[in-house]
Formats: structure tokens, C-alpha cells, sequence
């Protein structure tokens, strides 16, 4: 049945009435129903129609809200741009829905520090329970991180120090209350602003230190401290940088099957943001220590912990375009084979071996698949009596394994 047309807009109303485009005024004053936020609302007291109020549950409201468009001018209200991280995005495959851009907040922020934003990197903390992806956003040589009542500018300032104290003296900006008459806009380092009092409408801009290394580099190869994981249970640091390299990471779907502390899964969504991977391991507690992982990393949205067993636990889940196979079980080859039937044409499965067994299977599966095998070994330092010495670890094969393009043609 076909969508009947709509008489919606969404109207951006930037960070105050001044700020808002002619054509969204227009629309306001025409219109018969008004939808928006209590604070948007009082923007337009003398308004005549009818007026509904949006809360943070705008899923009760919206349908109601279209219906009534089908017969009814209808405006919603929307903050900064409908567009970035708004509303609009919900309505958009509404038919008739018209669109009036704004300025965001962001933007304004920039304007008023006269700062270039087209090399920043961005970070929303509206409404959201996970832990901010610090190591991210200290990487980042620009990062605006937009605050709210939870973790407002301040906080996020603390955390960050917190989280890399060598931070502390970065130079950074905050704003808050952009519009009203409580604006306020100042400049300083992540320490000065650490400790101030910002509001929930507050944000939050880091600059490049160009005197000191203020971050913790590229997010590959982490140290197994940083890590909750049973009985060594974790693909190494060097072991783990060398898979990732060979997975040919990059938009779209990992899974990271016998996934023990989710080191795979973590750091790999840490490095390519359009990549989510399914951490699939059958234990509770790993899950759980996976889980803590991922919280007190930041990638919490980033990565989908299932509880699960191999292949059985493949049933639904979105296909690969790259497979990572640490556990090492029995079912090696089954499970191999059901990863590689979902496996998107043109994607890599990667599979680490340190037991002859599991080597006899990848020396014997996939022969037309077959890319390369590598074999690793690694030797770290170790104290003894007061010296050092070279400690071999076991060593380790990676198998790498690619579908060809035309073996789905």
C-alpha cells in the first residue's frame, strides 16, 4: 500500500531563535501542530495550534504525530541540525517530510573560538550508558566531544586525565549554554577545565599538544594487563597486531569466533569505526570478562558478545566480511567450513594454531583458498637476578584463507 503524503517539517532550530533559517520561522507560523522539546517550545509562546511535547521517549509520540501530518501542517522542532545525530534521520523515508537545516551547536562553538572544523573528529555522549571511548578521542589531533547532564565537560576532562594523566596539559576549549544568556565560552587545558562547573548542554574541544606525546599512540597490540582473561586464555599482543594486519580490516562485520577475553574483537573495532564484530565464545565467564573489556575500553556498541557455541551460534547473524578462529577446538574444520560459507566474496578468515592437530587441519582445508601461513615466534624479556634474559613463548602459525570474487558468480 502506498505511503500517503505528509505534511511535516522538521525545522532546525539551530542554538536560538536568531539562529534559525527564514524559511523554518515560515513554517512555524503556518502551521497548525507544533512538536518539540519544552525548551524549544517556549521559543514560539504566542503560537495558536496545537502544541506536543517531546521527551527523551520520542517513539510514543512520533507515529501519532505523522498520522496527524497526513491532514495537518505539522512542524517538529529539532535542536542544532535535524540532520547530525537528530530527529531527522527517523523521519526521513517519510513521504513529504521537508527538511530545514540549522546550525549546529558545534559550529557555533567553533565560530566563536575562530577554529577550522573540517579536520575534527566527533564524539557524542547524548544518552549513552557506555564508557566514552577514551583512547579514541585522545588520538584524535582535534576531538569535540558533545556532553551531557551525566558526563558533562568537566567530567569528561577529569576522565580523560584519569584515563592518561600525560593529558593533562593539553590545550582544550569548553562551551556551554551556546544561545542563552548563561553562555559561556573559555579556553584553557583538560586540567584548568577539569576544574570548573559546566552544565549538561556543555562541550568538550581537545587540540594537538605539539610539545608532548599526550596519548597512548595507535590502538593495536595492547599489553595483556589491560585485559580481564582466564588462564592466559588471550592472543598476544604480537600475535593479535599480526591477525588484524592480515584480516584486512575495514566497514562492515567481524566475527571472532572462541573469542576468550575479546582482545580480537576489541581492538579491532578500536581501529576501523564502520566495523562490528560478534564475539562468539561459549563459556559464561569469559563472556563476562569480555563484556568488562569492552566496558573499560569504550567499545561496548562496538562489539556483540554471544554466548554461544560454534557454528550452531553463526545461525542469524549478518555476514562477515572478515573471520577470526582463536579457539582451537575440535570442530576446527566444521567450524571453518560454516564461517566460510557465510563469508562474504572477497573476505579473509585468519586462524592462529599452536596445536599440531589444529595445524594438520589448516595444512588440509581450503587448498584453492589458501593465501599464506605464517610461522611466529617470539622471544620477551625477563628479569633473573637482577639481569635479563630472552624467554621463548610457544610458537604460534597463522593460517590466512581468502573467497574468491568469482566463486559466487
Amino acid at each position: 500500500m502506498k505511503q500517503p503524503n505528509c505534511k511535516l517539517t522538521v525545522a532546525g532550530c539551530g542554538i536560538s531563535l536568531d539562529s534559525m533559517h527564514s524559511d523554518a520561522i515560515k513554517a512555524v507560523e503556518s502551521a497548525e501542530i507544533l512538536a518539540g522539546g519544552k525548551r524549544l517550545l517556549a521559543l514560539f509562546p504566542d503560537f495558536k495550534g496545537k502544541t506536543i511535547e517531546l521527551d527523551a521517549d520520542l517513539t510514543s509520540k512520533i507515529p501519532d504525530i505523522i498520522s496527524s501530518s497526513i491532514e495537518k501542517k505539522t512542524v517538529i522542532l529539532a535542536s542544532g541540525d535535524p540532520l547530525f545525530c537528530g530527529i531527522g534521520a527517523m523521519l526521513k523515508n517519510i513521504n513529504g517530510l521537508k527538511i530545514i537545516p540549522a546550525v549546529t551547536a558545534f559550529q557555533e562553538f567553533f565560530s566563536r573560538i575562530k577554529e577550522p572544523w573540517n579536520d575534527f573528529s566527533f564524539f557524542t555522549l547524548h544518552g549513552k550508558k557506555e564508557t566514552p571511548d577514551f583512547r579514541n578521542i585522545l588520538a584524535s589531533p582535534k576531538a569535540l566531544i558533545c556532553c551531557d547532564n551525566k558526563n558533562t565537560a568537566s567530567i569528561i576532562a577529569d576522565k580523560l586525565i584519569a584515563f592518561c594523566p600525560s593529558a593533562k596539559n593539553r590545550p582544550a576549549a569548553a562551551a556551554e549554554n551556546l544561545g542563552l544568556k548563561n553562555e559561556s565560552v573559555i579556553r584553557g587545558t583538560l586540567a584548568s577545565i577539569a576544574k570548573k562547573q559546566f552544565s549538561g548542554l556543555s562541550m568538550l574541544l581537545l587540540f594537538q599538544d605539539n610539545t608532548k606525546i599526550s596519548d597512548d599512540g595507535i590502538f593495536l597490540g595492547l599489553p595483556d594487563s589491560e585485559f580481564h582473561v582466564e588462564n592466559r586464555l588471550i592472543t598476544h599482543p604480537e600475535i593479535r597486531a599480526i591477525c588484524l594486519s592480515k584480516l584486512r580490516l575495514g566497514s562492515g562485520v567481524l566475527w571472532d569466533v572462541g573469542a576468550g577475553s575479546g582482545s580480537v574483537s576489541l581492538e579491532a573495532c578500536g581501529l576501523c569505526d564502520g566495523l562490528h564484530a560478534f564475539a562468539i565464545e561459549q563459556y559464561a565467564e569469559r563472556c563476562r570478562q569480555i563484556k568488562a573489556n569492552l566496558t573499560k575500553h569504550g567499545q561496548e556498541s562496538k562489539v556483540t558478545v554471544i554466548n554461544g557455541l560454534a557454528p550452531e551460534a553463526f545461525e542469524g547473524l549478518p555476514r562477515p566480511r572478515a573471520v577470526f578462529a582463536g579457539g582451537g577446538g575440535r570442530n576446527t574444520a566444521d567450524i571453518l567450513a560454516a564461517a566460510y560459507k557465510e563469508l562474504l566474496p572477497g573476505g579473509r578468515i585468519v586462524v592462529p594454531a599452536v596445536l599440531l592437530e589444529t595445524r594438520a587441519t589448516l595444512t588440509n582445508i581450503f587448498k584453492d583458498e589458501f593465501i599464506e601461513a605464517l610461522s611466529i615466534s617470539v622471544s620477551r624479556s625477563e628479569e633473573l637476578a637482577g639481569q635479563r634474559m630472552m624467554k621463548s613463548e610457544n610458537p604460534v602459525e597463522i593460517y590466512v584463507f581468502g573467497k574468491k570474487e568469482e566463486l559466487h558468480k
